[in-house]
């Protein structure tokens, strides 16, 4: 078993403050935690005594490139920074570009840590994991030592098509794999593609340089395999009587085709059958966490419950 490394965690506390409980944020394909530090800030700005934890989930971040490509097809031939020593998978048969895995690894890392939080939100992708890790004794290294809140960010548990920005972003990856002599030459090279302005930006600002060229940080074979089992996975059966959670917080972009029809309907049934789900509604597109922090964290800073009284 390849020795585990932690991954890369950011705490964000209020200005002297002292935390006493934590909010756990988990970003979605292509980004990293710190992509959720507005919600993170105005979220400790408005409730004294939370901390959240901004992580890097496996394959991104400040993890790109830290698991080498063992099990990948083609991941030795993937565009991003070459393997590295450890690896922050899970273990046991969780590989780290599946949700499960990611998971286990976010556990396993928490565990390290000695933290048992409050709450944990994942947005797009990183809900799906947040779903798992609620899912009792299936991740070693457990963060429910006490029932935490889950928080799904416009993110649905069900199985999904194979179509949408997240494929449409590693198919234009794909076709330009850098590397590149500056960020304006990237762009241009995927705005050629119609991939939207402020896709490109995001993407273009996670860039590294190495040997004098610019690259891109994700291993895209991996990604590749980290999304096919992201739309098989179906974790409805982990939030309707979830092990580790409290209650289970469904927030939805009201502008997102992603929690569409037949998924909040599954839901409510869900709910009416007695599993502890409660759906929200924001306006916004997926991206309504950038878009829309102030009405996301009051929402969240709102329903939370309080520190150590759960």
């Amino acid at each position: 078993m390849t020795q585990f490394t932690p991954l890369h965690v950011e705490p964000v506390v209020r200005e002297h403050g002292n935390p006493v409980d934590w909010v756990v944020l988990l970003h979605g394909v292509f980004a990293r935690g710190r992509n959720l530090s507005g919600i993170a800030r105005r979220l400790t700005r408005a409730r004294p005594g939370i901390g959240a934890l901004l992580i890097d989930l496996p394959l991104h971040g400040h993890n790109a490139g830290r698991e080498g490509d063992a099990g990948v097809d083609g991941g030795s031939a993937a565009s991003g920074r070459s393997g590295g020593s450890g690896g922050s998978g899970g273990s046991g048969g969780d590989e780290w570009w599946t949700i499960r895995g990611m998971a286990t690894a976010v556990a396993r890392t928490l565990h390290e840590r000695g933290i048992s939080p409050l709450a944990i939100a994942g947005h797009s992708l990183g809900g799906k994991v947040a779903a798992h890790l609620a899912a009792g004794g299936a991740h070693e290294g457990t963060v429910h030592d006490r029932p935490f809140e889950l928080w799904m960010l416009d993110a649905t548990c069900a199985p999904l098509p194979r179509r949408g920005m997240p494929w449409r972003v590693l198919e234009v990856l794909k076709q330009h794999p850098g590397p590149f002599h500056t960020r304006r030459e990237a762009s241009t090279a995927l705005k050629s593609q119609g991939l939207p302005a402020f896709i490109v930006t995001w993407l273009a600002g996670g860039m590294f340089r190495r040997g004098g060229r610019l690259h891109w940080p994700w291993n895209l074979a991996a990604l590749a395999a980290l999304l096919a089992d992201y739309a098989r996975d179906d974790a409805c059966g982990l939030i309707a009587r979830p092990a580790g959670s409290a209650a289970v917080h469904v927030v939805k972009a009201e502008d997102s085709p992603l929690l569409d029809h037949a998924a909040l309907t599954r839901l409510a049934t869900m709910a009416q059958a007695g599993a502890p789900i409660h759906i929200h509604h924001l306006p916004g597109t997926h991206w309504f966490h950038s878009e829309n922090p102030d009405a996301l964290a009051d929402l969240m800073a709102r329903h939370l419950a309080s520190p150590c009284h759960r």
